[in-house]
């Protein structure tokens, strides 16, 4: 008998107990419905991530670009175009030739071969100053070769004169668009020039490669039809004049360790 009325209390209390567990469940899982995302933020949510899977693809998918400046011949193109353009030797070079991507293209690096002045210290300066300014930028690669003084004799009236070559850029230039090319560091090649010295390293990659792309962009003032002839796509730059102007370093730029360089007096 006392053992019945153990069982018969237990049951009791069980019995009391079970409605305030499903009292206690029910609004658990009240709240946790509340949680829930309503069928709109999940159609949104979806959609988010729809999109960004297709910009991630969209960047993946970019061409990787070289651009490879003949610093002698893209500075002389400024030069000849007249004061217009002489005002824009202070150029964000990095900058400028990333506003001349298209939209599937992606700059990896600029490559600019050039050589310091010799018997003109001011322009020696001015361009120390243009390519510290310049080599802030990671994707800035400066590669300076060498003048090489040489005389001359006129012929018929027996003037006599000296004159500047620059010496080994071209060679540079030329082994850097094939070192990369070979090495399938990117998908285009593009080279800011008007020398016709050019043509037998872009033959030398449409011969090895013919599907890879190489460009010409031409500088202000220079025409070369016979190194366009060999490439595949040709821009004149003379006609983006507004994208030189928007890519304009500022007048004072500084450097890591403090020092403050100044746009060229004589460049404004």
């Amino acid at each position: 008998m006392p053992e019945n009325l153990e069982v018969s209390g237990k049951l009791l209390i069980f019995a009391a107990v079970i409605p305030l567990v499903c009292k206690l469940l029910g609004s658990v899982v009240k709240e946790q419905l509340k949680n829930l995302p309503r069928s709109d933020e999940i159609c949104r949510s979806s959609s988010l991530r729809k999109e960004a899977l297709f910009k991630f693809n969209n960047m993946e998918t970019k061409k990787q670009v070289i651009v490879y400046v003949d610093g002698y011949n893209f500075y002389y193109g400024l030069k000849n175009g007249g004061p217009k353009w002489k005002r824009l030797y202070w150029l964000d070079i990095v900058k400028f030739f990333e506003r001349m991507m298209l939209p599937d293209q992606e700059l990896l690096e600029v490559n600019y071969y050039s050589a310091v002045p010799l018997d003109d210290q001011q322009a020696a300066d001015n361009q120390d100053v243009l390519f510290s300014a310049n080599l802030l930028n990671p994707k800035f690669k400066l590669h300076l070769g060498r003048y090489k003084k040489k005389k001359f004799k006129c012929q018929n009236c027996g003037f006599k004169n000296k004159t500047y070559e620059e010496k080994e850029s071209d060679v540079r230039v030329a082994t850097g668009m094939l070192t990369d090319m070979f090495t399938k560091r990117c998908d285009i090649t593009i080279i800011v020039s008007a020398d016709s010295d050019m043509i037998p390293s872009v033959e030398i990659i449409k011969g090895f490669a013919p599907e890879h792309p190489v460009h010409i962009f031409v500088p202000p003032s220079q025409n070369s039809y016979a190194l366009a002839s060999k490439c595949d796509h040709v821009v004149w730059l003379e006609r983006y004049r507004a994208r030189f102007v928007q890519s304009m370093l500022p007048e004072d730029v500084t450097l890591a360790n403090g020092h403050i360089l100044h746009r060229p007096e004589n460049w404004k």
